[in-house]
């Protein structure tokens, strides 16, 4: 393992903020900033780079209101360099919540915006005591340093808002593995289940209590050259929109939140009678329903003797009847065409306006969220259709 200088890294990053890595102890091994094509700028090998590698240590992190300080800032080089806007839904106005079209992503969007604009109400005060310069006691800049907080900390035992960590906030995200979806007769998205060793651990990180440290680590054997890749958790496209302000074009955690008011009413008192709610009514980013919503529409289909002799088998993951199973895919179809139809938009138009300047940089994020929303509720519908074709091949075959 080699230890990389950081001067080499050329103008990907500032040479001041370079010195400034080498100065206060940030050891990198092995990798360096690069240009990227995920997220511009990154962290790519320099050399073979072997899983387990230790790749970063930060001996230290500060809090983000030394921003404030300027120059005076011993944190100044690292402060300087940081993104001047964010596109976090904290960020988002009117325009930009009525752009995600759907009512629970707008109904997210308005309520991450309100409480961060409440946080800013109940403590612009408080800044205003601390003798901060007056644009920093405004909206916005309690906005871009809540966004940075929000999207760049990693977590550390002795601080519940986590830490800045200079240098490794340069790695972009990489998802885990796909969960298991279930199993449909006749479903081609079922075949490969998204191709589980194409999602293989990438990399990840934590604070040694033993070095006082935060580590970053290779999860994964990395050629030169390769970006390297930090995964932070499972998240839907919608979660990292609101909390780091991007989408994954293919995003294997991804869902698409059916709401009850699409289902047939008796669905929803079906529900209520399981003492369930909607929160398990989604499609898996491969239009594959959940677990939950799948055995959900096979027991609401079956009659209540049917539930209690055969109830196991969609418990199980299996179909009750190829009757029942047909009238549920129907169900997801007809579900997945009324979604599609009370949004703003068809998808066709929404592609080709991702392919035009957005006024900014938030519009682009909220068209590329409803974007990938309705290529899960199109693909349900792929799903519904191809469980339904192999449900009337079995039917003629009995």
């Amino acid at each position: 393992m080699n230890q990389y200088n950081v001067s080499e890294v050329g103008c990907v990053i500032p040479s001041e903020f370079v010195a400034w890595l080498i100065a206060n102890g940030v050891v990198a091994y092995d990798i360096k900033a690069a240009y990227v094509a995920e997220g511009w700028r990154g962290i790519a090998a320099v050399n073979q780079l072997p899983a387990g590698a230790l790749i970063l240590q930060v001996l230290t992190a500060h809090l983000l209101h030394e921003t404030t300080k300027g120059h005076m800032s011993q944190w100044h080089p690292y402060l300087a360099q940081l993104p001047h806007d964010y596109t976090l839904m904290m960020n988002f106005n009117p325009e930009h919540v009525r752009a995600l079209q759907a009512p629970h992503a707008q109904q997210t969007a308005t309520t991450t915006c309100q409480q961060h604009q409440q946080s800013w109400t109940e403590d612009k005060g408080l800044l205003s005591m601390l003798g901060l310069p007056k644009k920093w006691c405004s909206l916005k800049a309690w906005l871009w340093a809540s966004s940075t907080v929000c999207s760049r900390t990693m977590h550390v035992p002795f601080s519940s808002a986590g830490a800045l960590t200079p240098f490794g906030d340069l790695h972009n995200y990489h998802p885990p593995p796909p969960p298991h979806y279930p199993e449909i007769e006749g479903v081609s998205a079922c075949c490969n289940q998204d191709r589980v060793q194409d999602y293989e651990d990438y990399g990840d990180g934590g604070y040694s209590e033993s070095f006082q440290e935060y580590c970053l680590y290779a999860r994964k054997r990395y050629c030169k050259g390769e970006q390297v890749f930090l995964c932070y958790g499972k998240y839907t496209n919608l979660e990292l929109l609101e909390h780091y302000g991007f989408v994954l074009a293919h995003n294997p955690h991804d869902e698409a939140f059916l709401p009850l008011s699409a289902f047939p009413s008796s669905f929803a008192t079906y529900l209520e009678q399981q003492c369930r709610t909607a929160s398990h009514c989604f499609l898996h980013c491969n239009g594959i329903p959940g677990w939950q919503l799948l055995q959900d529409l096979r027991c609401y289909t079956a009659t209540p003797m049917e539930r209690k002799q055969l109830g196991h088998l969609a418990i199980a993951g299996q179909r009750i009847s190829l009757a029942h199973d047909t009238e549920v895919f129907n169900v997801l179809r007809s579900v997945c065409d009324s979604v599609l139809n009370q949004l703003g938009s068809s998808l066709g138009r929404d592609e080709q306006l991702l392919q035009l300047a957005a006024p900014d940089d938030c519009m682009q994020a909220a068209v590329s969220w409803r974007v990938s929303y309705k290529r899960c509720l199109h693909a349900g519908i792929q799903v519904a259709l191809e469980a339904l074709a192999a449900l009337d091949t079995l039917a003629a075959q009995a």
